[in-house]
Order: structure tokens, then sequence, then C-alpha cells
């Protein structure tokens, strides 16, 4: 496949630095074709929306539990609702508060503040900041000043590319643990609550919105990731489309074989998942990242991963996927294909659903596949797919990886904790308005208002910047 940048740490730290002559760095700025359109902002509302959808479906499911005196799994579906909300709004306030500190920030009034602590309060961090990027996005085609363009841009995209992080860790912490529990609670129950529509209704309602959002949140993440990168062409909506039905097919398939394996064999799924996240481990510390500085924080940066290659596939390095892609999804094909026929063999022969999920779960994986052929050899917007690497490309790559690491610019260790400009986990600013190792904030100030100040056929350094995925 074509040179990828759908690698996870690039939203978290989009910007870009490279060594001048003199020593000093320069930042990658916005890109040249600033726009926000119709479609843009229907996207901010889809996410507002899935997101409400999800967590109300499986308050609405939490409830049903609890009133049938399923109180085991009343529990489950609680902890898989509070303890990722309880994380994210943390998460949240912290970056509120350090946004708060930095030079260049918009101003907060005590009303906005106020409106904060009562979004955080309700777990409902990601909607505010999906409210603040749509405000700022009006705001932009509001002002035909080229200054102000520029400022609201870039509040837009921060903004974004915040709700967009936030998330996606709240869907592999709570929308995909929650899809695996409720497709085994309906598969171990089989007929759970009798002639009660409404009830079942409720339930398959709450797996298909956990099913969209965690779908949603891998397409959101890549549309963001290069709406807030330089020199990266935009995903077009087929694209976006095309993209959203390949993650929805294989997860589907994925969490089906999961979920029907654990209603047979219940805790032998925690050996399956752990014996996948340790070899999933090896085979990305065998790529090589190159996202902390620390060995151990390395080390630590790719388990993470490894717990999300349970249901997707992310590129953690920033070169072309063909190989792991393909290599991946003959792993997840070949561990699918044991744990359904494992539960197929085990299944009561007269399941109503025993062939159905059998012969769907197939049907929904190489479908998914189709679809993500079709995205990258239709709608993927980058170059043509490579036969083979020129040698002195990979080389000069090398190279600047090798200057990249001798710069020092890459993510910072700061109290154990993985941050950027000081903010633990969090996505880089999308314009020159973080402080480097290299310059102090008055010459990174003035930095900000010469590039704010410059005029629209100025030329762009970033126009010329190879800067990579790091």
């Amino acid at each position: 496949m074509s040179e990828d940048v759908d690698c996870l740490p690039s939203l978290i730290s989009s910007h870009k630095l490279s060594l001048t002559e003199d020593g000093y760095d320069k930042v990658d700025a916005l890109p040249a074709d600033m726009k926000f359109t119709w479609l843009d902002a229907l996207a901010i509302l889809f996410s507002i929306g899935s997101f409400l959808f999800d967590i109300g479906t499986d308050i609405a499911v939490a409830v049903i539990h609890y009133s049938n005196k399923d109180y085991w799994y009343f529990g489950l579906t609680l902890t898989f609702i509070l303890i990722p909300t309880l994380v994210m709004t943390g998460i949240s306030l912290r970056w509120y508060v350090l946004d708060a500190r930095e030079e260049g920030s918009p101003k907060v009034s005590t009303a906005q503040w106020t409106l904060r602590v009562i979004f955080l309060l309700l777990q409902l961090g990601p909607i505010l900041r999906y409210i603040d990027s749509l405000i700022y996005g009006i705001k932009f085609l509001q002002n035909k000043d080229t200054l102000e363009q520029k400022k609201y841009y870039h509040y837009m995209v921060y903004e974004d590319t915040d709700a967009t992080m936030l998330r996606l860790f709240e869907c592999f912490m709570e929308a995909a643990p929650q899809l695996v529990l409720q497709i085994y609670i309906l598969a171990v129950l089989k007929s759970p609550y009798g002639d009660d529509h409404f009830m079942l209704f409720t339930q398959i309602a709450a797996c298909l919105a956990s099913l969209v959002s965690l779908s949603w949140s891998l397409v959101s993440y890549q549309r963001s990731l290069r709406l807030s990168l330089p020199n990266k062409v935009s995903l077009t909506w087929q694209g976006i489309a095309v993209q959203f039905l390949w993650r929805f097919y294989v997860i589907a398939a994925r969490v089906l074989a999961l979920a029907l394996f654990a209603a047979i064999y219940n805790w032998y799924i925690s050996i399956v998942c752990g014996v996948h996240c340790i070899i999933m481990f090896a085979w990305i510390v065998s790529m090589k990242t190159s996202f902390c500085e620390n060995r151990c924080e390395e080390l630590g940066y790719n388990a993470v991963l490894a717990v999300m290659y349970i249901f997707c596939y992310f590129n953690p390095v920033d070169s072309p996927t063909r190989y792991r892609y393909a290599i991946y999804y003959t792993f997840m094909f070949c561990e699918n294909t044991l744990l359904m026929t494992l539960w197929f063999t085990k299944a009561e022969p007269h399941l109503w659903y025993r062939i159905p999920a059998f012969v769907g779960h197939y049907m929904s994986f190489f479908i998914g596949l189709l679809f993500m052929v079709a995205y990258y050899l239709l709608y993927h917007p980058s170059e043509s797919i490579k036969v083979c690497r020129n040698r002195e490309t990979d080389q000069d790559e090398t190279d600047r990886q090798k200057h990249a690491r001798r710069g020092g610019y890459k993510r910072q260790i700061h109290n154990g904790l993985w941050t950027t400009q000081g903010r633990v986990l969090h996505p880089g600013l999308a314009v020159p308005c973080c402080s480097s190792t290299y310059s102090d904030n008055k010459l990174n100030k003035q930095r900000i208002n010469n590039y704010l100040h410059q005029q629209p056929n100025d030329k762009d350094d970033s126009s010329t910047s190879k800067g990579t995925c790091v």
C-alpha cells in the first residue's frame, strides 16, 4: 500500500519541528487550503450524536439489567461506562488547565469555565470540545480578514483534534469492551427477555451504537490527523464512507468471534486475548517505533498498542503498510477461524443463530476487507502504490529520522508520562503555537506573530518541508 499516515502517534503530536541552519527550529504551519464546509460541520454533529446515543443506550441497558435483577451484568455494564468516562474527564480537565496557562490561547470567561465544569461533571467532556470546534469553524467562515481566519481555523483544528483523541480513548476503553460484553450476554441468555421486545431492541441498539462509535472514532481520527497536518490531502467524503464500512465490518466480525467464544468457554477468552497481546507486542517492538525517548516508556507505549490490536490495526510507524495489513489480517483471520470453530463445535446443534452467526462472521470479515482494498485503490489521498521502494528514498528517510532523534524534538517524557509541550497524551498544535527545547517563549511568540501576519501570497516554509510522521 502507499505511504500511510494513520499511525497513532501522529495526532498526539501533530506539530512537526525541523532544525534550520542557525540551529533553531521551525514549525510546519496550517494547510494552504484552509476550509470549513457544511460536511465538516455534519461530521462534528454526527460525532456528538453518536457519542450521546452510545452512552444513552449503554445506560438504558444497565437499567434493564438492574430491573431484571441481573446484578452481575449490571455491575459490568456500569463499570465499562463509569471508568472510561472518569478517565476521559480527568484528561480533558488537565488539558483545559494547561491550555489556560499557554500564551496565545483564546480568553476563557468565568461563564465558559462554569459551563466546562458542568459538562465535565456530567461526563460530557468531548461534547463541549466538539461544540467549540463547530463555533470556531463558523467564525472562520464569517470572518473575511486573513489574520482572523487563520486564528479561528487554528482554534477549530485544535479543538477537533482534542475531541477526536478523547473519543478514541473513550471508544477503546468503553465501546469495545461494552460491545463484547453485550453480545456475550445475548449469546449466553439465548432468549434473554422472552416476549419483551423493547428490552431486546434496546440491547441490540446498544451493540450497534458501540460498533458505530468505535468505527467512526477510527475514521474521525484519520480525518482529524490529515486536517491538522500540513502537506497532507484531506480525506474525501467518499473515502470516509468507505473507510467507515471497512472498519465497521472487520470489527463486527472480530467482536462476534470474541463474544461467541466467551459464551461457551467463559474465562478462556482472557487467555486468548493475553496471547494475542503478547504476539502483537513482539511484532510492534520489531517495528522499532520511536514514540518515546526512554526505552521503558517506549515499551509501555507498545503494550498499549498491543491491547488496541485486539480489535483493529494502527500503523505505529510512518512507512508503507501493505505487508503489515496483510500480516495482521491473516493472523486475525486464523485466530477468528479458530475461535468460531471451537464455538461452533460446542454450541447446541439446534441453536437458532448457530449457522447464521458462523456464516455471518466470514461474510462480515471479507466484506470489510473488500472495502479496505477499495479505499486504498480508489480513495486513499496519497501517491500511487509502489511495487518496491527506492534505496535512495529509504536512505533519505532514515537520515531524516536520525536527524530528528539528534534534534531531540520528539515527544518528551514529563514526570514519567508521555507528553507534548507538557500536556499528557495531548495532540500538538497545528500551527506554531508551541515552544520547544531549543527556543524560549519570547522567540517562539515572535514566530507566531510573524506567521499570523504573513500575507496570503507569502511563500509558506511548510510547502517545502519533508517532515515525517514522527
